[in-house]
């Protein structure tokens, strides 16, 4: 509803009179009368205070009008019992005008609810942005508190939290006051407590006062700098009074003040400033202590102290003193006519204005540390003279007492000591220079008394001590310590020569090492200088001893620098050289070799000569550049070879002139490394795609083959079709003869290796290698005369074989030589590194030459490549030489092909030699009869057509045939008839549970099933997928009829 202009009228009369009603400083006052005026000039049935105890965790509540059971006035109500939390916490109004369809109810609402109250509206007490409680309402009517009274509550909210606020402001100040007025009137006679406010004025002072200033503490209210009397003292009042009034809390001072009757009292002062809970001060208090009587005590002492300072004046020391601040309070007239300054200068801490400026911030602080620890100093500074030089000065403090032993500051006298000073320094300078020409001394001379021809005695001069480090005193205390301190290595040469001196033999200079007395080894040169008597013997020698250590350090140096650039020059690089001007001046053995020329020939020529054109220009650049780097060019031998080469250049000194050295590297076998991985990466990649290629024509050529196999054995001979089906197969096999050529080559052919002798192979098959080439052709063998036994598919070797007769038979169209060769080689570290490829051991060589028409070296490159050929079309394959290639690194060898146009062709393969083997004497071709049986076979082929195929073989031949088209159902089925199965036939990769699987879990019902397995995948992809091991047998397909039929009967029979 609408707020009228007639009930904001009433609004504002009934504000003016509530603000009258609880105009009031008594707390319970306050309180009483406002919830009374709301009661009965509102109407509102029940009216209540609750005020916050965070504290307490609640509300204090205060009700003097409607008391009901369960809530007293002056109750406690916890947080969690009444609704009042939310409304302090969101510090907004709340209204419920139907208690009882509130969804959570409190433990105050039940209480409403049962004393008949219905609805209720509280209003939160808010003073300077903080809420101290709520105004509580409640109507025994639904809907009871209408708009207008709640708009009046609202208003009258803020003002009744505002004076709450203030009267519990001033009672807790009152209780403040009075304890601290009975703490005031504790205090001693001789102090007294007071308070001003910011401006100054007293506000309060305790009734001791008047014993101590003759004033009533009525008679002081006023500002406090009335009564201080001029003491410069009282300069520093104010300051610290106006510091306190700001919230910085002073270190006690004095102040000296008028008593009413006039006189001068000193006090000392300590004041605190007094915040109220914002932190803003509105006043100070403090203490005053009455310190008359000891100031006047300290003044006679004072007195009495400077009458006898006045001994001092004419004292010929520098006397000073300073008082309990540390300042100094006196100078004698010494000092004063030292410095030329006046006493106003000089006080307080002007004297340190005379110090040097580099001594006095020591100065300062030794004295300053020396105060605070009441101890004793004594310190050499440099105080300026009034001549204007600065003068050194000893200067001596301690701290003096008074008569009752009381600190009272420091007393000091300082003497000049300028001239000890300059007396000192050119001693030290004195001792500097002699140390210096001690250190600098590098001989000294002793000498030795000969008598009979034997050392009598020895002398050490004084420069002993510089060369040796010991003194002539332990020389002469010790005889034998000049051949102690000798190098243990040349012992027996020092004494040999001093032996040779003695006898007048010899007077040669000998140098040798010492060990030093501080334990270095020396090296020093005794230079021997004979004395003769008047008889013309030898009575003594002089013996100059010289400190050679830096020159033989030297020479050590420069013998390891030279012993280093050899090294560099016959070790680091294959080749290095220097030159002037692009004149080769200096070079290496190593560089000689790799030009093929002798070093004498290279000395003196143009280093240019020695590169192709395309190199020179790369070698100008770098030159003209300057710079230091790597680049490659290439290097052209004596022979016109070409050598591909690494250089490294750089500017250097050669005997003091500007020259350039080059380190060469050959780097032509890394190249051909570098080509021959890329070439590897090639067939590699290409060997993946026929591998693939050839396995997917496996499935379809074993469907093709089988199929016509059986309509062939149903025909009659004389069947006019029967020719078709010859055809059919021929192509058929023709076909597989291709997969297992891609096979071949990408190294996934399923080989039989065995100890073989690869000359046997070769005898074996010589007379078939007859019939492929042509009567035009010659063919010489020439087999090794020891057995050459390797680890071989004999097979695989016999097809190497073939195809390159074919291959040779082809290159020689008008006739020509054919030859086959063995032999034995080891590769070695040297043949490796010439060759690019190979394992350190021993291999079987296998060399077939032809005389044909040969190949250029990108034929070469390339023809070992599937599918690549250079007959007409129809006229080969292109596999030929791929199948070559894959079978021979299947049987882990190398192939190397080495041809030239019209010249011919040789192709060498090394095959990993067996130290001891024997052939197992097995030949291919053997003829077996192909017989059947009567046996149950389960055959399992996820392929429909090649289950069929198989299945019509078998039982072609009388065998029984249960068909499965996965693993689990070949499961299944053997389980139905596990007694009259003999043989598995399975499938490697089926759907679902594959055939390895499927047979692992019939050897569980029987675990002397016999197994075959076929598959299309290759020998790669079967070893991965762990499909078949060892002992278990595999066809591969495509599979021939004969061949299914020729394994099944050989496994059944075992």
């Amino acid at each position: 509803m609408p707020v009228t202009k007639e009930s904001l009228s009433k609004a504002l009369r009934t504000i003016q009179a509530f603000d009258s009603e609880i105009a009031h400083y008594e707390f319970s006052l306050v309180v009483g009368r406002a919830l009374n005026f709301i009661h009965k000039r509102l109407r509102i049935g029940r009216v209540s205070i609750a005020l916050l105890q965070n504290d307490a965790g609640g509300f204090r509540v205060y009700d003097a009008v409607t008391g009901i059971q369960g809530i007293e006035s002056g109750d406690f109500l916890s947080f969690e019992k009444t609704v009042i939390t939310e409304v302090t916490k969101q510090a907004k109004p709340l209204y419920r005008p139907e208690i009882k369809k509130l969804k959570t109810f409190y433990e105050v609402d039940k209480i409403l609810l049962q004393s008949g109250f219905k609805s209720y509206f509280l209003i939160p007490l808010i003073s300077n942005n903080q809420c101290i409680g709520t105004l509580n309402t409640a109507s025994k009517k639904t809907d009871g508190i209408t708009q207008d009274k709640r708009l009046i509550l609202e208003l009258l909210a803020p003002r009744l939290a505002h004076c709450l606020q203030n009267v519990l402001h001033i009672e807790e100040l009152e209780k403040s006051r009075q304890t601290y007025q009975s703490l005031v009137e504790s205090v001693e006679e001789n102090h007294f407590i007071y308070i001003h406010n910011t401006e100054g004025i007293f506000t309060y002072l305790s009734s001791s006062v008047k014993n101590i200033l003759g004033y009533t503490p009525e008679e002081l209210m006023t500002h406090y700098t009335q009564y201080l009397t001029d003491h410069p003292v009282n300069q520093e009042v104010v300051r610290h009074s106006d510091l306190s009034i700001k919230g910085v809390r002073q270190p006690p001072y004095e102040v000296e003040i008028f008593h009413k009757d006039g006189r001068k009292r000193w006090l000392e002062v300590t004041e605190v400033p007094v915040a109220v809970p914002k932190g803003t001060v509105v006043a100070v208090q403090g203490i005053a202590h009455d310190i008359t009587k000891r100031k006047k005590a300290e003044s006679e002492i004072i007195k009495g102290r400077d009458f006898y300072l006045t001994l001092f004046d004419d004292f010929p020391a520098l006397i000073w003193r300073s008082g309990l601040d540390a300042k100094c309070d006196y100078f004698n007239k010494t000092w004063m006519d030292f410095t030329g300054r006046t006493l106003k200068q000089e006080l307080g801490d002007g004297w340190a204005e005379g110090v040097h400026p580099g001594d006095v911030e020591r100065s300062v602080k030794i004295y300053f540390d020396s105060f605070q620890a009441r101890q004793p100093f004594q310190m050499e500074y440099r105080l300026r003279h009034h001549s204007g030089e600065y003068r050194w000065i000893v200067d001596m403090g301690r701290p003096f007492y008074d008569l009752s032993g009381i600190f009272a500051g420091y007393i000091g006298s300082c003497y000049d000591v300028t001239e000890r000073k300059t007396a000192e320094h050119a001693l030290r300078k004195s001792e500097e220079r002699y140390r210096k020409l001690v250190d600098s001394v590098t001989d000294y001379i002793f000498t030795v008394e000969i008598k009979d021809g034997q050392p009598a005695s020895t002398k050490h001069g004084p420069g002993c001590v510089a060369v040796t480090g010991y003194t002539t005193e332990e020389y002469d205390a010790d005889p034998y310590l000049w051949y102690r301190m000798v190098h243990e290595e040349d012992k027996e040469s020092v004494r040999e020569h001093a032996k040779k001196i003695s006898s007048g033999e010899s007077m040669q200079p000998i140098e040798h090492r010492i060990i030093h007395k501080a334990g270095t080894v020396r090296w020093v040169r005794n230079t021997p200088v004979p004395r003769y008597g008047n008889e013309g013997k030898l009575i003594a020698y002089d013996g100059l001893i010289v400190d050679i250590t830096e020159r033989k350090q030297a020479e050590e140096e420069v013998f390891e620098s030279e012993e280093r650039f050899r090294i560099l020059l016959e070790r680091g690089f294959d080749g290095i050289f220097i030159h002037e001007n692009l004149m080769i001046i200096d070079l290496n053995e190593r560089m000689a070799e790799m030009a093929g020329y002798p070093g004498s020939d290279l000395l003196g020529s143009n280093v240019i000569d020695l590169f192709p054109p395309d190199s020179q220009q790369r070698i100008h650049e770098y030159i003209r550049s300057g710079r230091r780097g790597v680049y490659e060019v290439e290097l052209r031998r004596k022979d016109g070879h070409i050598l591909q080469i690494e250089a490294f250049g750089a500017n250097c000194k050669y005997h003091g002139r500007n020259a350039r050295i080059v380190a060469l590297r050959d780097v032509s076998g890394q190249k051909k490394l570098q080509e021959q991985l890329f070439q590897a990466q090639k067939m590699e990649a290409v060997g993946l795609l026929a591998g693939g290629i050839a396995h997917d024509f496996n499935n379809i050529l074993t469907a093709i083959i089988g199929f016509s196999n059986i309509l062939k054995m149903k025909m009659k001979p004389d069947e006019p079709l029967r020719i078709n089906i010859d055809h059919i197969l021929r192509s058929a096999e023709r076909g597989a003869n291709l997969t297992q050529s891609l096979l071949a080559f990408s190294r996934r052919q399923i080989i039989s290796p065995r100890p073989v002798d690869l000359n046997v192979i070769i005898h074996n098959v010589q007379r078939i290698l007859s019939r492929v080439i042509r009567e035009d052709i010659e063919m010489k063998v020439v087999l090794s005369g020891k057995p050459l036994y390797i680890m071989a598919d004999s097979v695989q070797i016999e097809q190497i074989l073939m195809n390159l007769a074919t291959n040779a038979r082809d290159a020689m169209p008008h006739g020509g030589s054919f030859f086959i060769e063995t032999g034995m080689r080891i590769m070695d570290d040297e043949f490796i590194t010439r060759n690019g490829f190979g394992v350190q051991g021993e291999y079987a060589t296998l060399s077939v030459t032809d005389t044909g028409v040969g190949m250029d070296e990108k034929t070469q490159d390339r023809i070992f490549e599937p599918f690549f050929t250079t007959k007409e079309v129809g006229r080969g394959t292109g596999l030929g030489l791929a199948m070559v290639y894959g079978a021979v690194h299947q049987n882990n060898g190398y192939i190397t092909v080495y041809s030239e146009p019209e010249k011919g062709t040789t192709f060498r393969m090394y095959l990993p030699l067996l130290k001891s083997a024997q052939s197992d004497g097995s030949s291919a071709g053997e003829s077996v009869f192909i017989r059947g049986g009567t046996e149950t076979v389960l055959v399992a082929e996820d392929d429909k057509a090649l289950r069929s195929l198989i299945s019509s073989i078998l039982s072609e031949f009388g065998y029984t045939i249960i068909e499965a088209k996965d693993g689990n159902e070949a499961i299944r089925k053997f389980n139905e008839r596990a007694e009259d199965i003999k043989l598995l036939i399975f499938d490697v990769i089926m759907p679902g549970r594959n055939g390895k699987e499927a047979y692992e879990e019939i050897l569980k019902i029987k675990s002397d099933i016999k197994v075959l397995f076929m598959s299309g995948y290759t020998a790669d992809v079967i070893h991965t997928r762990d499909i078949i091991e060892a002992g278990l047998s595999f066809l591969p397909k495509p599979v021939m009829p004969n061949e299914l039929l020729k394994t099944v009967r050989q496994i059944l029979d075992k």
